[in-house]
C-alpha cells in the first residue's frame, strides 16, 4: 500500500509540473501571437508567474522525493529502540535494597548490518512532570554529559560491536546503578517524581556513522505493569556523534 501511495504522488507531481509548464507555454503564445486587451495581458502575466511557481515547486518536491527514495534503496542499518516488552522493562517493584535497572530492546529494522556499534544507557529519577520542557532537558543533559565522560561499551546480540538485521537484542542500563530511597519511591508512586530511561546507540553502515537515541519515562505508580511513554522534548541533531563522545 505504501509503494502504491508513493507511486501515485510521484505521478501526480510529474503531471502537475508538466501541466504548469504547458500552461506557461500557452500563456506566452497567446500574448505573443494575438492582440490581447491590456487587462487580459495583465491577467495572463499573473497566471504565468503562478504557473511557473507551481511548476518549480513540483519539480523541487519530486527531486527531493527521488533523493529520499535513492537513500532508502541503498543498504543501510536502522535501529529501533523500545523498553523491553511483556512487563520486563522494570520487572521488579521499586525497592531501597535493589538497584534500579531498566531493560530495553534494540532491533535493526534496516536492510544492512550495523557495525562498530556501541551503547550508552542510563536511568534517572527526576523531580517534576515529564510534560515540562526543563525536566526532560535536564535529564537529557545529564545523560549526554555522562556518555561524553565515560567509555561507551560495544553492543550487539551475537558479537559485540555488530547488530545484524532482524535479531532482537535486549540490554540493561549501565552501572553505577541507582538505589532509590524510600522518599524517592513515595514521590514516584504519587507522580511527583519520575523514572527516565535514556539510551544512545552509535553505529556505522554503508552510508556512514549514525546515532539512534531513545528516551522514555514510566507512568505512576511505576510498577511492572505501568506503561512507558516516549519523552517529547529531547530533540537532538540527527546523527551527531559529538553529543555523546569527546571527539570533535
Amino acid at each position: 500500500m505504501g509503494e502504491v501511495c508513493a507511486m501515485f504522488w510521484d505521478i501526480a507531481l510529474a503531471v502537475l509540473a508538466a501541466s504548469a509548464q504547458g500552461l506557461t507555454g500557452l500563456l506566452g503564445w497567446r500574448v505573443a501571437v494575438g492582440v490581447v486587451p491590456k487587462w487580459r495581458k495583465a491577467l495572463y502575466g499573473r497566471l504565468f508567474v503562478i504557473a511557473s511557481l507551481v511548476g518549480i515547486t513540483a519539480v523541487g518536491i519530486a527531486a527531493y522525493r527521488g533523493s529520499v527514495t535513492a537513500r532508502e534503496l541503498t543498504p543501510h542499518a536502522r535501529i529501533k529502540l523500545v523498553p523491553k516488552e511483556n512487563n520486563q522493562a522494570l520487572p521488579q517493584p521499586l525497592s531501597e535494597t535493589r538497584p534500579l535497572r531498566v531493560n530495553y530492546q534494540s532491533l535493526n529494522i534496516g536492510n544492512d548490518d550495523a557495525t562498530k556499534a556501541s551503547s550508552c544507557a542510563r536511568v534517572y529519577i527526576q523531580d517534576g512532570g515529564p510534560d515540562r520542557l526543563f525536566v526532560v532537558e535536564d535529564v537529557w543533559q545529564q545523560f549526554t554529559d555522562w556518555c561524553r565522560n565515560n567509555k561507551l561499551e560495544k553492543t550487539g546480540p551475537i558479537s559485540k560491536g555488530e547488530i545484524p538485521f532482524g535479531i532482537p537484542y535486549w540490554a540493561t542500563n549501565d552501572a553505577p546503578y541507582i538505589y532509590p530511597t524510600s522518599q524517592q519511591i513515595d514521590q514516584i508512586r504519587h507522580g511527583k517524581s519520575h523514572i527516565f530511561a535514556t539510551v544512545a546507540i552509535l553505529f556505522d553502515d554503508r552510508l556512514g556513522s549514525h546515532v539512534q537515541e531513545g528516551c522514555w519515562w514510566i507512568q505512576a505508580p511505576a510498577d511492572p505493569e505501568s506503561p512507558w511513554h516516549e519523552c517529547g522534548w529531547h530533540h537532538m541533531p540527527i546523527d551527531d556523534r559529538r553529543a555523546f563522545t569527546k571527539q570533535r
